[in-house]
């Protein structure tokens, strides 16, 4: 093949690749644009606030799906998402709060450690929670994509606390109940990390008062979570049978085992 061939060659490749990257950018885009308009209406349509207090608008939102258990608001974060909790952990990762497809998908509760009906929030059979979503990549106000900005101490200074709000039925009524959470550990893990164990045994060795059977061993779970913190998070000192939440999503836009770990607290 002569050099005129192959420099044409190289031209047209070249022009093909530029053109295939603007047509899949342009349709990223185009998607990323509509998840944010979804995204919006959703917050504005179901969050009110009065007075300064927000809360949720949950009977109308359990009328929309009733798979929907809770709402996380991080004041100051793109993290202001109704929580999905289904039978089947996978039901939620490619679907939005219509149940219609989305790459985004939702936030939503791992099933694996709750019993349906319950709502996990009210801690009546479990002691601990995860919440799973999306690492969206260049989306970074999109679903769990902004967990990774607390990697950096300086962010987790100005977005310590976690609002979680849950439904609550009182008579006729829908009640809206506040939760507040303290981040105690940022941590990167494997999937199949012992922080997911320590998860299951808080669930499955629970006492007729709702209290964990060993102590001992929670207080050890305690520290050993402290110790991976990729800094300090506050002198926080062991507090016996207290509530936990972990936020989880992947630490490389879903490409490897490595996975962002953020342990929270209950407030008391």
């Amino acid at each position: 093949m002569s050099k005129v061939k192959i420099g044409i060659l190289i031209v047209l490749v070249t022009a093909l690749g530029i053109t295939a990257y603007k047509w899949w950018n342009s349709d990223q885009g185009g998607e990323y644009v509509k998840q944010q308009k979804y995204d919006d209406h959703i917050q504005s349509e179901y969050g009110e606030v009065k007075k300064d207090e927000k809360s949720i608008k949950f009977k109308s939102l359990l009328k929309r799906n009733s798979d929907v258990i809770g709402w996380i608001d991080i004041k100051g974060t793109p993290i202001n998402y109704p929580i999905m909790m289904t039978d089947n952990n996978d039901y939620y990762l490619n679907r939005n709060l219509d149940k219609q497809y989305s790459s985004a998908g939702s936030i939503f509760a791992d099933k694996k450690y709750n019993e349906l009906p319950a709502n996990p929030f009210e801690f009546t059979d479990n002691r601990a929670v995860i919440l799973y979503g999306h690492n969206m990549g260049t989306w970074t106000d999109v679903m769990f994509t902004s967990l990774k900005s607390y990697l950096s101490e300086d962010y987790y200074k100005k977005h310590k606390t976690i609002t979680i709000y849950y439904p609550k039925e009182t008579g006729n009524r829908i009640d809206c109940i506040k939760q507040k959470y303290e981040i105690i550990a940022v941590t990167i893990q494997k999937h199949y990390s012992s922080v997911y164990e320590d998860v299951e045994y808080m669930k499955n060795n629970i006492d007729e008062k709702g209290m964990v059977i060993d102590s001992e061993k929670e207080k050890n779970m305690f520290e050993n979570t402290k110790s991976t913190s990729r800094y300090n998070c506050g002198d926080y000192n062991y507090i016996e049978d207290s509530n936990y939440m972990l936020l989880s999503t992947c630490a490389n836009d879903g490409y490897d085992d490595d996975r962002i770990i953020i342990i929270c607290r209950l407030k008391k």
